[in-house]
């Protein structure tokens, strides 16, 4: 094959894997069920909380296009406003570049510095704790509904390996974006590894929104398929900073698991079996980690939450004039 040839097969390659990321609905499916578990697991818990929680999120309604005005749609809805409304001011949350580097380059950037999934999650969280003048902390405000909808998903975000590490190479010398860069092949078909992981390793469907009875169906069954293989006594007691931790147990997972196998393996990596069966199995305990950790900050946040009203109070006028 010539070179103008080999350009132009390589050309098309590229082309075919970004129309595929660009299209793909890997976060709306897989935050779907995430949303399920987390309602199937606050309704058994404390319905109360869920009612507060499907309140908060529900508040601002529909601003894009009716899309993400139900609970587990709206943990899209931070998607949504990026792809639908050109509004990029989240863009930076969704990841947390923890640097893979071993070819040992050097001047690697703090990974910790400045926005990112981490510096995300933490605002989201307080935001949801602070209280507001003349409400109760379960009392839905725009602040709180979009800090709602965007802490449920990076409480996704975070579980997904690719969005919390970089993997830096001698070709590679600027990081493979997540595995935005790393090429695989599967069945034949090449695909970025980010889009492989991000899509369920190639399972979740892509379903149009707002979902029908059937999409929300397979939600639902999806979920509940994950909790039997994973229930609950997976989850580990969470420590002081838990995000840290959950980074960093993500992070492992894509140093190990996502590219450890693939490692000096020529581009593009062909997916054996195992490798795919180990994926998907990461897949959906990541899923069901997410939904009970976030359960769990939801029960922590309202469970003993002051439900009181603060009350501005102010000194009336006369008693504020001075006496002669």
């Amino acid at each position: 094959m010539g070179v103008s040839c080999r350009f132009y097969v390589t050309a098309c390659m590229t082309i075919l894997v970004i129309l595929f990321a660009t299209t793909s609905a890997w976060r709306d499916y897989g935050h779907g069920v995430i949303a399920e578990i987390i309602k199937q697991e606050l309704l058994e818990r404390n319905p109360d909380i869920y009612a507060k929680v499907e309140k908060i999120a529900g508040f601002i309604g529909n601003i894009t296009d009716g899309g993400n005005d139900a609970f587990h749609e709206s943990f899209a809805w931070i998607d949504d406003m990026r792809d639908r409304m050109g509004i990029t001011l989240w863009d930076k949350w969704h990841f947390i570049n923890k640097p893979i580097n071993d070819d040992g380059l050097m001047n690697l950037e703090d990974p910790e510095k400045g926005e990112n999934l981490l510096w995300g999650l933490r605002l989201a969280q307080a935001a949801l704790n602070k209280p507001a003048k003349n409400r109760r902390i379960s009392d839905p405000t725009i602040e709180r509904s979009m800090m709602m909808r965007i802490f449920l998903h990076l409480m996704g975000d975070i579980h997904q390996p690719l969005h919390t590490s970089n993997r830096y190479t001698i070709d590679k010398n600027q990081g493979d974006m997540g595995g935005n860069r790393f090429y695989i092949q599967y069945n034949g078909v090449v695909y970025d590894l980010h889009t492989f992981w991000d899509c369920g390793a190639l399972t979740f469907p892509d379903y149009p929104r707002p979902w029908t009875a059937e999409a929300l169906q397979s939600i639902i069954d999806t979920a509940n398929i994950i909790k039997g293989r994973y229930p609950r006594s997976l989850l580990q007691p969470p420590k002081d900073d838990q995000y840290t931790n959950w980074i960093q147990n993500s992070y492992n997972l894509a140093r190990n698991v996502v590219y450890g196998p693939l490692t000096n393996i020529a581009a593009p990596a062909t997916i054996t079996v195992e490798y795919y069966n180990t994926a998907l199995d990461t897949v959906q305990k990541q899923l069901a980690l997410a939904a009970y950790r976030a359960a769990d900050i939801l029960i922590s946040i309202y469970e003993n939450a002051d439900e009181s009203i603060a009350v501005d109070v102010k000194p009336a006028r006369n008693c504020l004039r001075r006496r002669n």
